[in-house]
């Protein structure tokens, strides 16, 4: 789309602020037969800015009509759509297919969601090396899920030579924007001495971090350190309170953990 702002995006803004001339100018919207034009109509159906229902359906059918303006946005919310199985069928393969076409023209979110299906294999073989390839293209961007994940890449070899000391730099650098997931891994690394010194203490530091954010993986590590004392003071019972926040988001080894120490979850 232009960078002058076009009149179905002017209008589209009034719609969006939620003002006292929203529903007027969404009545103006539906009176443009554009691709341009459908497009923000499918935004309205999709958000419902307080002048029409939420509509999935009516909003992939727009996204679809809008297809041909070839806007990177719209293909990789139609990608989107296709992913979740919002007003659609679920479906990976053409999920993938709109977040490459999106990917190709530089959609910084599509890029991302292209490493993550290369990386499972969803929609798409999976390819370790291209999924490696597109995560440092996103990490680049700064997305810190994408940090982290190249952080998983070089802990496990995946795409890209094991690296320890790598992956800790990255689960660091994830970790100091307060990713939870960055924390947690960092606390793994600690415990195992992957990349660092092995540190018990260090390992239980990041865990607690990533406790606050109720990290079911986290939880369960921390409360194993806690009921053996790993890294802290034993306490049994602070113990199978973390690994029962950990069961009850549903994470198994808490759940088999809890079983096996007969305690009901």
């Amino acid at each position: 789309m232009r960078n002058q702002k076009s009149e179905c995006e002017k209008l589209y803004e009034v719609v969006e602020s939620g003002g006292a001339e929203a529903l007027q100018a969404y009545q103006k919207l539906l009176c443009y037969n554009t691709a341009e034009a459908v497009f923000y109509q499918g935004l309205c159906h999709y958000f419902g800015h307080g002048v029409t229902p939420v509509n999935k359906e009516k909003a992939f059918e727009c996204f679809k009509q809008a297809e041909s303006l070839g806007d990177e946005n719209i293909l990789y919310n139609i990608g989107v759509f296709y992913q979740n199985g919002w007003g659609v069928a679920q479906d990976d393969h053409q999920a993938f297919v709109y977040f490459n076409r999106a990917a190709e023209q530089g959609h910084d979110d599509a890029v991302f969601q292209l490493a993550a299906y290369y990386y499972e294999g969803k929609g798409v073989a999976q390819n370790y090396v291209k999924a490696f390839e597109l995560y440092k293209r996103s990490a680049e961007k700064g997305n810190i899920v994408a940090i982290n994940d190249l952080g998983v890449c070089y802990l496990h070899g995946r795409g890209v030579w094991q690296n320890y000391k790598q992956a800790v730099k990255m689960f660091k650098i994830a970790a100091q924007q307060g990713l939870a997931e960055a924390e947690y891994a960092l606390g793994v690394c600690y415990k195992d001495g992957a990349g660092v010194v092995q540190s018990y203490e260090k390992a239980v530091e990041y865990w607690t971090l990533a406790t606050k954010q109720n990290h079911a993986k986290a939880q369960y590590a921390l409360g194993c350190a806690y009921y053996y004392g790993q890294g802290v003071a034993v306490n049994k019972w602070q113990g199978v309170s973390y690994m029962a926040s950990s069961a009850a988001q549903g994470y198994e080894l808490a759940k088999q953990s809890l079983q096996k120490l007969g305690v009901s979850n």
